[in-house]
């Protein structure tokens, strides 16, 4: 049986892939012996930006070189390896640089010939940003040598961090998770997989962060569509990552609006300062944004976030396509409160500056009115307080106020 015919029947059978295959994380590549793509799954072009076809034009010479040069270099090397890992350094088609982890894999025939290489592709980006951060965190601090043993404290969590991190990147390549736990909070996944059903719960302290893009309307005269698109799917793909290493929950986004919450679907005191910390580091990305398109002479980002703590009541929406919501006048005031913010301000109601307020610089900002002309206090947000920062921004805690975290 020719190459040609072989690599045919092999795309009519497994092309048939279901329909989970392209909602994954993870990016999936089918190739020829060569290193031609013959397909690849929707994720593929959520890493790279590019459509297969795209990719084909401009890189399809690049993979086959590759190929080629691992059968030059070691003619057996996949008779006695079932794959081959390797990291490398992609650029999308926006111009960013991403960190790919790539196992390949051969597909053989009844020749013991390889005729198909599987590619799954995992976006490992932030944690070689974190391997960066770290080196820079351990550059800095050798130099506070009166903190010597909270430095060697903080080091070796950072590492076990990483180790961590490390860990759940390939735990995730060895399986593939269901969409459920894709769409859904894990927990809440749980349940419907395990009952077929997921009850809403009553939750008495929640923190809720809305950030809004303010006149997000007008970016669109402003930039192309396609630029648009870009910058929104970049910044909520970063408050994706911030909100996970937070154990706050993403609720929805809407045009320029992102929506979390702490407290959901798993209860913990600590949400409000949760929250705060996380409302600090995502101003400070649109703010190092802004810096860089100031010195590029391009528009800026107009941030503005509001946060409240109360109770509210949590669960599932939906029939066909699921969704985890929140409602309740927390939520309602969370809204409120970056309606009443400024640009690259964080704006916090009295509730939640009551369990913050010993941890973070903090100013009175003045009253807004409920619809039952209930009053609520509001307070600006300036930084960590300096006993509890690590930098001198007052963005990041340091071992103190993460050893207090740990104990809420």
């Amino acid at each position: 049986m020719n190459s040609k015919k072989q690599n045919s029947e092999f795309f009519k059978k497994y092309i048939e892939v279901p329909d989970w295959a392209n909602i994954v994380d993870n990016s999936i590549v089918f190739m020829n012996s060569e290193g031609k793509v013959i397909w690849a799954n929707d994720a593929f072009s959520r890493l790279y930006g590019y459509t297969v076809e795209e990719y084909k034009t401009k890189y399809s010479k690049i993979a086959s070189e590759a190929i080629k040069d691992i059968h030059k270099t070691d003619t057996n090397f996949f008779k006695e390896n079932h794959s081959l890992n390797y990291i490398k350094e992609s650029e999308t088609k926006s111009g960013r640089v991403k960190w790919v982890q790539t196992t390949l894999t051969p597909i053989f025939d009844d020749d013991n010939k390889i005729i198909n290489f599987i590619a799954v592709e995992t976006d490992i980006t932030r944690l070689k940003e974190v391997e960066e951060e770290l080196k820079q965190e351990q550059e800095n601090t050798l130099t506070l040598s009166e903190h010597i043993e909270d430095i060697k404290d903080y080091i070796e969590e950072q590492k076990q961090e990483i180790y961590e991190q490390k860990q759940a990147i390939e735990e995730s390549k060895q399986k593939t998770e269901s969409v459920l736990s894709r769409v859904l909070p894990y927990e809440v996944a749980v349940q419907l997989k395990s009952k077929g059903y997921a009850k809403p719960r009553h939750y008495k302290r929640v923190t809720v962060l809305y950030a809004n893009f303010r006149n997000f309307s007008r970016y669109s005269h402003d930039f192309s569509t396609d630029d648009m698109i870009n910058y929104l799917h970049h910044f909520f793909s970063y408050f994706d990552g911030i909100i996970e290493t937070h154990y706050v929950e993403k609720i929805k986004t809407n045009a320029g609006l992102y929506i979390c919450a702490g407290g959901v679907p798993l209860r913990n005191k600590s949400n409000p300062i949760d929250v705060l910390l996380v409302s600090l580091k995502m101003r400070k990305f649109i703010e190092d944004i802004n810096e860089i398109n100031k010195k590029q002479n391009k528009k800026i980002f107009e941030l503005s976030i509001g946060v409240n703590t109360g109770e509210v009541i949590a669960g599932i929406v939906g029939k066909n396509k699921l969704a985890y919501d929140i409602w309740g006048d927390a939520v309602n005031i969370a809204g409120q409160m970056e309606i009443e913010s400024n640009t690259d301000i964080i704006n916090i109601s009295a509730s939640t500056y009551d369990y913050v307020k010993e941890y973070f610089d903090c100013e009175y900002h003045g009253k807004f009115s409920l619809e039952n002309d209930q009053g609520v206090d509001m307070y600006f947000v300036n930084r960590i307080k300096h006993e509890y920062s690590f930098d001198k921004g007052g963005t990041i805690p340091n071992l103190k106020l993460n050893k207090i975290l740990s104990k809420i």
